[in-house]
């Protein structure tokens, strides 16, 4: 349960951290404040306008070029290869680096203006080698930031409340993708640059909030080693060279960590799959306008988010691994569903049913992955799964934008995407969440 701040007024956050306090230990995190809380969560309000923009508007925006299925699929995904290239870099990075801002918010200042300005060059609609260039490079832009920020939850939040802080920073982002969906029925037919550049403006604001509100624990800001034996011209206390052979080896030792990026690679395949074809059945199968898609995916969002609100409580209670497993198996049932659907009164209820079942790991993905990865190392992790997705997500993508285009029906996608989940579903069986196992 979240707690309401006790300190005197104008008490910084991060004085309740008794001085020493390590890190290492996700016991030793005090009680997150409810305030505190919800001000970090602000900035998944601009993420979740990005996602769902790529997600939701991008396929129109593309199939606009000229582009086929095969190509919009990962191309919309916002899990890019660029960011799958960032991630692990950038996390690795959060995890050493040391400034007055901390060690983690250093990286909003250089992500977040580079996707935004993204999107307003997009909302241009450039020539189109220069429109395909700036949509391959934009997620590498986001995920310098995002990373880092995903990182910063586990750092202030102790282990008994990520399920209910995890909740509050996906709420937060379907509240912007409900804010993006109302725009596009509002704006795209006639006036789409407004949706780019209000996504890129609430991008901006959402995360500098954040930034300038919440701060990184005191222990971020320890100083360099001193000169001398032990310190930091000692040539035993160098940092070794990294070496690729060395380094797997050491990350696969993490088994419970390993399989659970695996298991969650399956989900992230089959959400790639069905997601970014969504308005795109809507316009081509059932013969919506883009208006209509737009807002038939807005029901998905906001199914999403009243999932949401008793995810993250039910899964602090009952654990993390019980609740996800219970939302993929709804959400594999809702994607085999979809692929009967025949106009858009059925459509609805199903859209209802997948937005409950991805409440789950859009809370949980990160809060479970968290309680399994090395206490130390949480940028670098949080990196290396993010890679993974990254990769898997929008391969999903092109794979059922394969099917799709062979057999010319959108449904194809989500039977790909149900059995792709019910995959996933089993292979969260072999992972057994234990904090002591990192």
């Amino acid at each position: 349960m979240l707690v309401q701040p006790t300190d005197p007024p104008g008490t910084p956050d991060d004085a309740r951290v008794a001085p020493g306090t390590p890190l290492a230990d996700p016991h030793s995190i005090p009680p997150l404040a409810l305030r505190r809380a919800l001000l970090f969560s602000l900035a998944s309000i601009g993420v979740g306008m990005v996602f769902t923009f790529f997600n939701a508007q991008l396929p129109l925006y593309l199939r606009d070029y000229g582009l086929p299925h095969q190509l919009i699929g990962p191309l919309t995904n916002e899990r890019s290869f660029a960011g799958a290239l960032v991630s692990p870099v950038v996390g690795r990075l959060s995890d050493r680096v040391r400034t007055p801002l901390g060690k983690r918010r250093p990286f909003f200042l250089v992500g977040i203006p580079l996707m935004a300005a993204a999107l307003v060059l997009l909302g241009l609609r450039p020539p189109f080698a220069l429109m395909l260039g700036t949509v391959l490079v934009a997620g590498g832009f986001l995920f310098i930031a995002l990373g880092p920020y995903q990182a910063l939850m586990a750092d202030i939040t102790p282990i008994a409340q990520r399920g209910t802080v995890g909740s509050f920073v996906a709420l937060a982002g379907l509240v912007g993708a409900a804010l993006v969906s109302v725009l596009a029925a509002l704006f795209w037919e006639g006036h789409s640059a407004i949706v780019f550049f209000l996504t890129a403006g609430v991008l901006l604001v959402s995360f500098a909030l954040t930034f300038w509100t919440v701060r990184e624990p005191a222990h971020h800001f320890a100083p360099a080693p001193p000169p001398g034996p032990g310190g930091a011209d000692d040539p035993a206390a160098a940092p070794r060279a990294l070496r690729l052979g060395d380094y797997l080896r050491d990350v696969l030792r993490y088994k419970q960590t390993g399989r659970y990026i695996g298991a969650m690679s399956l989900y992230w395949l089959a959400a790639g799959g069905a997601t970014p074809f969504i308005t795109l059945f809507g316009t081509e199968t059932l013969h919506l306008h883009a208006d209509q898609a737009s807002l038939l995916f807005l029901v998905l969002v906001l199914s999403t988010a009243g999932g949401t609100v008793i995810v993250g409580v039910l899964a602090d209670r009952l654990g993390k691994k019980r609740v996800m497993h219970v939302g993929l198996g709804i959400f594999a049932v809702a994607a085999l569903a979809a692929a009967g659907v025949a106009d858009a009164g059925q459509a609805i209820p199903v859209m209802v049913l997948a937005g409950l079942g991805n409440a789950c790991p859009t809370v949980l993905s990160i809060p479970l992955l968290s309680d399994l990865m090395p206490r130390k190392r949480g940028g670098e992790f949080i990196g290396l799964a993010t890679s993974v997705w990254s990769i898997v997500q929008p391969l999903g993508s092109f794979l059922a934008g394969l099917l799709v285009d062979s057999f010319r029906s959108d449904r194809w996608a989500f039977g790909f995407a149900a059995a792709l989940m019910a995959l996933a579903v089993l292979a969260l069986f072999a992972v057994h969440p234990d904090p002591a196992d990192a």
